[in-house]
C-alpha cells in the first residue's frame, strides 16, 4: 500500500503553513491596493482572480492539489476527501473554479457591500475599503491554510500509524 505524501513530515507541514500564511499576507496587501482602482467592481474581480491563483498554490504546497491527491493510495484519497468534507472545505483536492471562489467572497456579504460603498468616499472610505479587502483576503486564505494544515497532519499521522 503506497502512502506517499508530498509533505512527509510535521516539520515540512509546519514550514508549508508558514510559507502559505506569508503568501496569504502578501496577496491580502495587493488586494487592499486593488481597492484604489476607481472602477466599480474592479476590487471584487481582483480578489477573485487572486484567490483563483492563491488557493491552488496553497493546495499544492501541502500536497493536496487535485493531481497530487489523485496519486495517493485509494485509502488515503478516500480519507483526504472525507476529512476535507468534515473540515468544511470544498477546495482541497479539487479544481478551484471561479464560481466557487465567487461564492466564498460573496459569503462575506456585508463586508463586501460596505467595501464597495466605502471605496468611493475620499481617503477615509478608501482606507476602510482597503482594510476590509485585506481582512477578507486574509480570512479566506488563512482558513484554507488551516484546513490544508489539519488535513495534511491527519494524513501523515495515518501514514505513520500504518507503518509503525
Amino acid at each position: 500500500m503506497s502512502l506517499d505524501l508530498a509533505v512527509a513530515t510535521l516539520d515540512e507541514i509546519n514550514q508549508a503553513r508558514n510559507d502559505c500564511r506569508a503568501m496569504v499576507t502578501r496577496r491580502a496587501l495587493v488586494s487592499g491596493a486593488a481597492v484604489l482602482v476607481p472602477l466599480p467592481g474592479s476590487d471584487l474581480v481582483a480578489d477573485v482572480g487572486m484567490l483563483m491563483q492563491l488557493l491552488p498554490r496553497i493546495n499544492a504546497r501541502f500536497g493536496l492539489s487535485p493531481e497530487q491527491v489523485e496519486e495517493l493510495s485509494s485509502e488515503l484519497k478516500i480519507m483526504a476527501f472525507d476529512l476535507a468534507k468534515r473540515l468544511g472545505s470544498r477546495l482541497i483536492g479539487k479544481a478551484v473554479t471561479t464560481s466557487l471562489v465567487t461564492s466564498l467572497v460573496t459569503k462575506m456579504g456585508a463586508r463586501v457591500g460596505i467595501k464597495s460603498v466605502a471605496r468611493f468616499v475620499p481617503l477615509v472610505g478608501q482606507a476602510t475599503a482597503a482594510a476590509i479587502s485585506i481582512s477578507i483576503m486574509r480570512y479566506i486564505g488563512n482558513q484554507h491554510v488551516e484546513a490544508c494544515y489539519q488535513l495534511a497532519c491527519q494524513l501523515i499521522s495515518k501514514r505513520n500509524n500504518d507503518f509503525a
